[in-house]
């Protein structure tokens, strides 16, 4: 992951999404947006080394804005953007 480049704002990244998603879980999202999920058939596989969202989408997706949506994500040192 070290050497691929990534796409800024209005994308994220967030790296090794397994590792971190109990952090992630751990606070509130705006609106219903859910960075990972970590139970259940469509749970995060093992060998996914980060998952990418573009912004503008997610915010309209689950009900927020994108103000929100940045705000939340620049909480985390682990999100790309």
């Amino acid at each position: 992951m070290r050497t691929i480049q990534l796409p800024k704002w209005p994308c994220f990244t967030i790296l090794d999404p397994l590792k971190h998603g109990p952090e992630l879980l751990s606070v509130p999202w705006p609106g219903d947006f859910f960075p990972v999920i970590l139970e259940g058939p469509r749970k995060e596989r093992p060998d996914r080394a980060a998952l990418s969202f573009y912004a503008p989408a997610e915010a309209k997706r689950s009900g927020t804005t994108l103000e929100e949506l940045k705000a939340a994500v620049e909480r985390f040192d682990f999100i790309v953007r």
